[in-house]
Formats: structure tokens, sequence, C-alpha cells
């Protein structure tokens, strides 16, 4: 073990709705095209991996989406990437926290809002939505470009990371 791994351990830092009851039954579905959910951080920290409720389809083994974390621009993700990752899909089927892992840890800011984009469709998975609490305004992107999807969505969402100390 590392000596940042050893004084940073990784922990939940925060999330949306993570702790509201989910509708039972009742998922996000999209169409053909991407998926963008918007962050704004609370605190400073190190990102390292994400989760999201869901529910997977049928798979016979494991699958893999590819997902991004952009930046923002003008309330849309922007065409700056921070990160790379993959959602880990289980074989078995049933609700559950899908697993984002990133290809690299990346520090996000505190009040900067940040994109969580799934652009591989059709998923193989449903995403979660929860009975009550805050809704976050999602984007498409079915021609390229960014457009809000015309209502918000109770995802739940669950983000890991360390705290690192500033001076």
């Amino acid at each position: 073990m590392n000596e940042l791994a050893r004084l940073y351990p990784v922990q939940f830092i925060e999330g949306f709705n993570e702790n509201e009851e989910p509708t039972r039954g009742r998922f996000l579905t999209w169409g053909n095209y991407g998926i963008a959910i918007p962050y704004t951080p609370n605190i400073t920290y190190n990102l390292v991996r994400i989760e999201i409720y869901g529910s997977p389809k049928h798979l016979p083994k494991k699958k893999e989406h590819a997902v991004k974390f952009y930046t923002d621009h003008k309330d849309n993700p922007s065409n700056n990437c921070l990160a790379e990752g993959k959602v880990l899909i289980p074989g078995d089927v049933g609700e559950q926290w899908l697993s984002i892992e990133l290809a690299q840890a990346i520090t996000v800011f505190a009040k900067h809002k940040y994109w969580l984009s799934i652009e591989e469709y059709p998923l193989r998975f449903a995403i979660g939505r929860a009975e009550d609490g805050e809704e976050l305004s999602l984007r498409a992107n079915p021609s390229g470009l960014w457009v809000s999807s015309g209502s918000g969505c109770r995802c739940m969402l669950k983000f890991f990371g360390r705290v690192l100390p500033t001076s």
C-alpha cells in the first residue's frame, strides 16, 4: 500500500439521493443517444470512483459501458474530458449500485459543475430513480449537441475519493 492510500484512504464523500427509497419497477430509459448527469461537489477532493443505482438487463456475462467526466460550458458538458472510465455491469439482474471506475483519479473543485456522461447506447442497464429527493437536470446528445432533457430525474449517485490537505 502506498503512503497516499494509507494516509488518505478512499471514502464516501457525498451523494445525490443515495439515502432515498428507489422507485421500484420504474427506471429511466433513454433514446439511442448519450446522456449526461450534472454534478457540483460541495467540497474539493480527489475523485476516484462513482456509483449509480440501476438495474442490469439479462446478460450472459459481465459487460462494461464507457463513461466520460466533463467540465461544464454554459450549463452543458464541454469538449474538455477530464477522465474516462467504465460502468461495470454484473451478469446478474436486479436493482443494485453499479460501480463506475475512473481510469485515473481527478481533483474536482467545490462549487464547479461537472458532467458524468454515458454516451454509448443502448444501455445494458436502466438508471434507477428515487421516490423523493433532488431532481437533476439531465442532458441528451441526439445529434452531437447537448440539449436539456426537458425534465428532471432523481438519479441516485454516490461519489468516492480522497480528501487531501490544503494549505
